[in-house]
């Protein structure tokens, strides 16, 4: 118990010094603050950034494609225009059998 008591002493040393001397404890308390906020700046700020970047690359890749629509690869589609609903499907087929 006496490493307890040492450490109770302290802290209550400590804060009836920080009552006698007001102005210092408020200096204390507003470079906490400070601090404080600045690290809370400080993540809003890459929250931000994180964000804006995302945000970004999704304009850039909607942009590209709508600019360039030759990478879009339409002869890949072709193959299945064949086997579609006009050639074999319900279409094509009055009678309603399907073809195989």
């Amino acid at each position: 118990m006496s490493w307890f008591d040492s450490v109770v002493d302290t802290t209550s040393g400590a804060f009836n010094w920080l009552k006698k001397n007001g102005e210092v404890a408020s200096a204390i308390a507003g470079a906490a603050g400070s601090a404080l906020n600045y690290i809370n700046q400080k993540e809003d700020r890459s929250w931000r950034e994180k964000m804006f970047d995302k945000q970004w690359a999704q304009r850039n890749k909607r942009t590209y494609f709508a600019s360039n629509p030759q990478n879009y690869r339409y002869d890949s589609h072709s193959a299945n225009l064949t086997g579609g609903l006009l050639t074999q499907g319900l279409v094509a087929n009055t009678n309603g059998n399907k073809r195989s």
